[in-house]
């Protein structure tokens, strides 16, 4: 048996903890052995576990019936400290990759947790991003613990690609972001006329507004152009997500496909975390380097 062999068949040294603001389908995850921590949504006088007791499919439909615009709450540190410990006790250290700091406390419950360890044992990253954007980052992580690297090893290179993570995406409403706190330097959107679309970006952890423009398609051929222009001509993977929109979403990866260097591609709605805040409607582009 080669080394490589050796390499593809080692127990990965350590574990990859995110929740389900990364949006990360679950064939992938469960492939990958990402472990998820879940926020609770509530929809009026009901209150769920995302990916527990509510499927995306689910919350979808729920939305699409409701006139209610849902809210989310953080896992508790008793939480993390659960899924830390069975992984700990089964010896492996922790990467734990999170939503931005900047839009929710989840973080700062996977940082309580960790006190509960030895030092080093868990470590926990602020992704400054949402949905795939933590996602591929979780991904990353886990292929690297595949290859045999080190936790510390890990860690330093997905710290590197935080800032390389680049997310874009329009809404068919500011009002969820508003509603929910959630709306950041976007504020900035607010009041305008119905028939202005924002184009909307993920800055530092942040909302951030990039233009308005007078129509969806618009809006979204913009979209194309921001990522064709952060990815540089460098080979990026790709991710769509939306809220609830398939088909625009396959039309919008034909167009990215077309403008860029895609090295691979995912597409995937929106789950209950993130949907959320944004609202049916969404549609987003992310990227990060190949």
């Amino acid at each position: 048996m080669n080394n490589t062999d050796k390499s593809a068949n080692r127990r990965p040294g350590f574990a990859v903890v995110t929740d389900s603001g990364a949006d990360i389908p679950a064939p992938l995850r469960d492939e990958l052995g990402i472990k998820v921590v879940p926020l609770s949504v509530r929809l009026g006088e009901r209150e769920f576990l995302d990916g527990v007791d509510l499927s995306t499919e689910e919350f979808w439909a729920l939305v699409r019936r409701s006139d209610v615009i849902p809210q989310t709450s953080q896992p508790g540190p008793a939480d993390f400290e659960r899924v830390y410990r069975e992984l700990v006790n089964n010896g492996y250290s922790v990467l734990s990759i999170h939503l931005s700091g900047e839009l929710s406390g989840t973080i700062q419950s996977a940082r309580l947790a960790a006190q509960h360890f030895s030092p080093g044992a868990i470590r926990v990253v602020d992704s400054r991003s949402a949905s795939l954007g933590i996602g591929f980052l979780a991904m990353r992580a886990a292929r690297l613990a595949q290859l045999g690297l080190t936790c510390d090893e890990a860690e330093k290179l997905i710290q590197e690609l935080i800032t390389e993570v680049r997310a874009f995406f329009t809404v068919e409403s500011l009002e969820w972001l508003r509603r929910n706190g959630r709306i950041g330097r976007a504020k900035a959107f607010l009041g305008t006329l119905l028939n202005v679309k924002p184009v909307l970006a993920l800055e530092d952890g942040v909302v951030s507004p990039v233009e308005q423009v007078r129509s969806r398609e618009r809006s979204l051929r913009r979209i194309v152009e921001l990522a064709r222009t952060a990815a540089a001509g460098r080979p990026v993977e790709i991710g769509i997500v939306h809220g609830d929109t398939p088909a625009e979403a396959e039309a919008l990866l034909q167009e990215a496909r077309a403008a860029m260097n895609v090295s691979s591609a995912l597409v995937t709605p929106l789950g209950p975390t993130i949907g959320s805040h944004t609202g049916p409607g969404t549609i987003g582009l992310l990227l990060i380097p190949a």
